[in-house]
């Protein structure tokens, strides 16, 4: 049976299996499924609106909380918020939400709620990147004004639209911050939540949203969703086998193939593959006077090593091969990237003749990584890759609980490490490289250089241009300063008449808000 084309919508502009243009607001559908049954592989814990970010509390929040605005095909896509300007000298933000808004218990929300959200969340660690802002000022029943300490950069609109706004009436009556029973505005409702079991999503009939807007990641496609919590990876396979459930957001990828094309349930399942927002990449320490402190001996680590090899033999092909240190969907990438004639192709001559430039003389080279099995193989790779070119390497696991810690104190050469970025091209950099992010540090691997900064701050302007962009891409490549390696894909299992899938930046499927035929 040949699979149809599945049409993509992604709060985060993300590369999947297919995507095609669409807009960023819709009028809310009828129901198209009465019922998905989605399985989690974890439990959320709770339900509480701040605080909680494991995978499946964010799965589960879309469709129940909301936040005043996402991010929507890399655009801004307002939701709670109408509309909102910023003062001529760029330190203030002028808001007004929509005035009848009402939450699934009646509960009227007015700016003081959104103030009350803030206050409550920043206080609880769920709202964090928004050290920019001084205060949220409530200025009448609709309206409010951030206060910034700086003007906005590139990226900090996530933080100030992402974080979900609830009636304070409605969060304080609940006597347990909404973990069990939470009370939003968005159209599903969740009752009956069992820890270790599951709970349900069931459509409101009295949304607020439903003449003048309503965002595509706030869909209304189907009645119930029903969420099994199933932790053991055979068990989510044999319930998707016998109907179970329709959507799998984590499945042993050995049982994959069965519901692929041309396996044994391919009538009733697609697999999708969404590029995630995490990369494993490369660290040279580039302290002063350290053995890796010589761009020419990073070249030839970079150049000796294949991340295609990694990707199939680690990732069992279950991603791309990364050209920068990011992945492709990013706000501002540029595909010439990935064309481009340089340590991305792997080359072990050229390896070898950066590495007779070098100052290299044989030194053991200690490369770290955290105690998980994906990581100490692509590491064993890595290993050998060097080795055949006649760099030694020593291969040291430290548990995750203190990996931070050993970064931080640069007793290595090299650090294979995983992260992530938001949306945009200059988060990943600012992440690993900026002297904002890391202090006097000056990245996480040590780097300092002046101009380097120059240019990511050139980069998180708002008015950044695709060349300023270019510049720095080319800058970290010409002075090797990280390698990326493998952006994963997280595959999904979704059912045959999925037709259309909506994520949120986060890159998680919100089923409610997707198309079925």
């Amino acid at each position: 049976m040949k699979k149809k084309k599945i049409t993509a919508i992604l709060a985060a502009s993300a590369m999947c299996m297919s995507m095609a243009g669409t807009g960023i607001t819709v009028q809310a559908s009828d129901v198209q499924r009465e019922v998905i049954n989605f399985a989690l592989s974890q439990d959320p814990g709770n339900l509480s609106p701040w605080g909680n970010t494991t995978t499946a509390a964010k799965i589960c929040y879309w469709g129940v909380y909301q936040p005043l605005g996402t991010i929507t095909d890399g655009k801004e896509d307002l939701i709670l918020l109408k509309n909102y300007e910023y003062s001529e000298d760029g330190l203030e933000m002028y808001c007004e939400i929509w005035d009848y808004i009402y939450d699934s218990d009646g509960n009227h929300i007015t700016a003081d709620d959104v103030k009350f959200s803030w206050d409550t969340g920043l206080e609880l660690g769920g709202i964090t990147g928004v050290t920019f802002v001084d205060s949220l000022e409530v200025t009448g029943d609709y309206t409010f004004t951030f206060h910034f300490n700086s003007t906005l950069t590139t990226g900090d609109s996530v933080g100030l639209f992402k974080w979900n706004v609830v009636s304070q009436a409605a969060y304080e009556a609940s006597g347990d911050g909404m973990a069990v029973n939470p009370v939003g505005t968005g159209p599903y409702v969740i009752s009956d939540y069992v820890s270790g079991s599951g709970f349900t999503s069931t459509l409101r009939d009295d949304y607020w949203q439903t003449d003048e807007y309503n965002s595509i990641v706030d869909g209304q496609n189907v009645g119930t969703i029903n969420w099994f919590i199933i932790t053991e990876s055979s068990q989510r396979t044999i319930a998707l086998q016998t109907g179970q459930v329709d959507i799998c957001q984590d499945i042993n990828s050995l049982d994959i193939a069965q519901f692929d094309e041309g396996g044994e349930y391919d009538d009733e399942y697609n697999i999708y593959g969404i590029n995630e927002d995490m990369t494993l990449k490369l660290y040279p320490n580039c302290t002063s006077g350290a053995v890796t402190d010589d761009v020419n001996l990073r070249l030839a680590i970079f150049y000796a090593i294949d991340n295609e090899t990694i990707l199939n033999s680690v990732y069992s092909g279950i991603g791309t091969a990364a050209h920068e240190l990011m992945a492709n969907w990013a706000t501002g990438y540029n595909s010439d990237w990935d064309t481009e004639d340089n340590y991305y192709n792997y080359d072990p001559e050229k390896a070898a003749e950066y590495l007779a430039q070098s100052n290299y003389n044989g030194e053991e080279l200690v490369l770290i990584m955290e105690n998980e099995e994906v990581k100490t193989n692509a590491a064993q790779l890595i290993q050998v890759f060097l080795q055949q070119i006649g760099i030694n390497v020593t291969l040291s696991t430290v548990e995750s609980s203190s990996f931070g810690d050993y970064v931080v104190a640069g007793e290595w050469d090299l650090c294979l490490r995983a992260r992530a970025f938001n949306i945009y091209v200059s988060d990943a950099w600012w992440g690993d490289l900026s002297e904002d992010r890391w202090g006097d540090q000056g990245s996480m691997n040590f780097v300092k250089d002046e101009t380097l900064q120059e240019l990511i701050a050139a980069s998180k302007e708002l008015d950044s241009t695709q060349e300023d962009l270019d510049t720095l891409h080319q800058y970290i490549i010409d002075n090797a300063y990280i390698y990326g390696i493998v952006n994963p894909y997280d595959q999904y299992v979704i059912p045959s008449d999925m037709t259309e899938v909506v994520t949120t930046f986060q890159l998680n499927i919100i089923p409610g808000a997707c198309s079925y035929e």
